[in-house]
């Protein structure tokens, strides 16, 4: 799915924002940019990986009924971990998963929040390695650029590729094979 609007660009609390004044769009780009650390965080508690998904898919499903209800939020990272946190422990506890004396030491992860300084030097650097991979994305020739394109954002496979571009199925790997080697060398060399 490519969202292509102008809410890539924003961040968090103007998204926060947009969402809670019923932008489908706004919530759509918060569930994608957070969803894979909320993801973590629940493993990190040594879940099982489908009571995270569901967990995380009710957390979601909740946050958009009652959108209109919630209150701004200065730093919304932070509010969606310690909601989510919160929702999983409940869910625990209501589901008698803690049998052992060992599960409690589990829990104590849920009371080791992230401080907001962490979270905000973690969207920095987000935000500063996706504009390098910008720029180094428009380093390359200009048909490699086209085939990460249809990839990646436009989801498409390689046979779409290959009609697309007009070229051969084995092409369109290459292109996308020689795109990502150059963008992987690209980030060894600097880091």
């Amino acid at each position: 799915m490519s969202l292509k609007n102008s809410f890539n660009d924003c961040d968090d609390s103007e998204l926060w924002d947009n969402f809670r004044n019923n932008n489908l769009e706004a919530f759509t780009v918060l569930f994608f940019r957070h969803y894979a650390f909320l993801f973590r965080t629940g493993k990190q508690m040594r879940l099982e990986e489908e009571l995270v998904k569901d967990t995380l898919q009710e957390f979601f499903e909740y946050l958009w009924q009652h959108r209109q209800n919630l209150g701004e939020a200065k730093f919304p990272k932070l509010y969606l971990v310690k909601s989510f946190k919160r929702l999983l422990l409940n869910k625990i506890t209501k589901s008698s998963v803690l049998v052992s004396v060992s599960d409690f030491d589990e829990l104590k992860i849920l009371e080791q929040e992230p401080s907001v300084e962490k979270i905000l030097i973690e969207q920095q650097e987000n935000q500063r390695q996706l504009i390098r991979l910008q720029e180094e994305i428009k380093k390359l020739p200009e048909r490699q650029q086209e085939a990460l394109h249809l990839k990646y954002f436009c989801e498409m496979d390689y046979d779409q590729i290959s009609s697309t571009l007009n070229i051969s199925y084995q092409s369109s790997r290459n292109l996308i094979h020689k795109a990502v080697q150059k963008l992987r060398e690209s980030f060894t060399l600097r880091f």
